[in-house]
């Protein structure tokens, strides 16, 4: 017998037989998929360059447009003209910053550090147990 003519074991042809049906199964699995993902490409540009068309987007902003227009003289008619003073302006500011801090004042802040302080401890401890499960 000569040294190239040695027989294959069956087991091997049999692995071997199974590993290239596997292999052109996911081949093919994966060009179908190709396929449908070009499809769903090319549909959704072409829906997209029919949907939003320049003359379709020209005349949705000429109505925006308009409606902006329609809203700056209904709010100019509203105010009769007249300014807002600034200074009403300015006593509505400090009211709400007065509102604020009187809500503030009565909030638990410190409790509320420590929770958040404890939540931390308590997330720092668990990153640092996985990382050492996945070092070991």
């Amino acid at each position: 017998m000569s040294y190239g003519s040695k027989p294959a074991k069956p087991q091997c042809e049999t692995v071997r037989t199974v590993s290239a049906v596997i292999t052109a199964a996911c081949l093919l699995i994966m060009t179908i998929g190709f396929l449908v993902a070009g499809t769903w490409t090319v549909r959704t540009l072409h829906t997209l360059q029919t949907d939003y068309h320049p003359e379709k987007l020209r005349s949705m902003l000429d109505a925006v447009s308009t409606t902006l227009d329609s809203v700056h003289q209904s709010t100019y008619l509203l105010k009769s003209g007249k300014s807002v003073p600034i200074m009403d302006d300015i006593h509505r500011l400090l009211t709400s910053l007065e509102h604020l801090s009187t809500v503030l004042g009565g909030m638990p802040i410190e409790k509320m550090v420590d929770e958040s302080s404890s939540w931390r401890l308590m997330t720092t401890h668990l990153l640092s147990g996985v990382k050492n499960t996945f070092t070991r």
